[in-house]
């Protein structure tokens, strides 16, 4: 029986060592995909943040013309998320004169003398006072502006004219900063 066994072992081993398997290669190809959806456009940058404010300091008061230069919080800046390359333009303007609340500093003007960066347009020479309507800051044409943009505002100035009554007391004026999808041809 011990014989029989291992006979049928050699025999066994013999058989699969006479089928010689071969295997082929074989490759198969795959795609790897994304896709990506509209975002938005938007004054500020990606990690938040706002459209500057402007401060003009502390000064004493006085009944001539007076211009007291202005510093911005940070640069404009706009974030256009959107893939479309549609192009932008930012504006700006005055809404309110500069008041304390009781007090308004009636003919005030803010005048921004040039904004830097990279854009199609660069707005220069800007007045603004609420009297006046929005003035285009900058644009980006149809094929740029994606991604960020970072605009700073240089040679700031707040005119006030001669015979101003000013209180001694804090003033604000509201400054609106619009983007719109929208370029300028």
């Amino acid at each position: 029986m011990k014989n029989i066994k291992q006979k049928i072992l050699v025999l066994a081993a013999l058989g699969i060592m006479g089928n010689t398997v071969t295997l082929a290669n074989e490759t198969d190809n795959t795609l790897g995909t994304v896709e990506f959806s509209r975002g938005n456009i938007e004054i500020g940058g990606p990690n938040g943040g706002f459209a500057p404010s402007i401060d003009f300091g502390v000064h004493e008061i006085t009944s001539v013309e007076r211009n007291y230069d202005g510093v911005a919080s940070s640069p404009l800046t706009v974030t256009d998320n959107r893939g479309t390359e549609e192009g932008w333009k930012v504006t700006v303007r005055q809404s309110t004169e500069f008041s304390n609340g009781v007090h308004t500093l009636v003919g005030s003007e803010i005048r921004i003398g040039s904004i830097n960066g990279m854009a199609s347009f660069l707005g220069s020479n800007i007045v603004l006072s609420p009297s006046n309507a929005a003035h285009v800051v900058a644009v980006a044409n149809v094929e740029t502006g994606a991604g960020i943009n970072n605009f700073e505002l240089n040679n700031i100035i707040l005119n006030l004219p001669t015979g101003l009554v000013t209180l001694a007391s804090s003033y604000q004026a509201d400054l609106v900063w619009t983007v719109a999808n929208v370029p300028t041809p």
